[in-house]
């Protein structure tokens, strides 16, 4: 069991080095030329549904759903943590996650567009 959490924890963590930035425990990413560390928090799908990551720019916090497979999680962290290095807008966040996890990228947007409301709340983000 802690190999299994481990390896996922050192997934992410590959992830987030190519952002420039790592995972200091499972709930803090520090990132080069940011200040400040980001605070990581899993939460329940009913918490931020239809949304998969939340970022909160004042608090330097990232809310992501728990419910999520691992490969659209950790993709949704790189997209949040883009967000919170300045790249406020959707696509310029999605592009930067696409460039670093690609797989995950392409995952995340196929359940996107199998569900209507995830689809619908999506397109009124950009």
């Amino acid at each position: 069991m802690f190999q299994h959490i481990f390896s996922k924890m050192a997934k992410l963590d590959i992830l987030l080095k190519r952002l420039g930035c790592e995972l200091k425990d499972d709930n803090i990413i520090s990132c080069k030329g940011k200040k400040e560390d980001i605070k990581l928090k899993f939460v329940e799908k009913e918490e931020i549904a239809p949304a998969f990551g939340v970022s909160y720019y004042s608090d330097n916090k990232i809310l992501v759903r728990k419910d999520l497979p691992e490969d659209i999680r950790n993709h949704v962290i790189l997209h949040e943590v883009a967000h919170q290095l300045g790249y406020r807008d959707e696509l310029s966040a999605n592009l930067m996650a696409f460039f670093k996890d690609p797989t995950g990228w392409l995952k995340t947007a196929k359940v996107t567009l199998e569900d209507p409301e995830r689809r619908k709340f999506y397109l009124s983000k950009i």
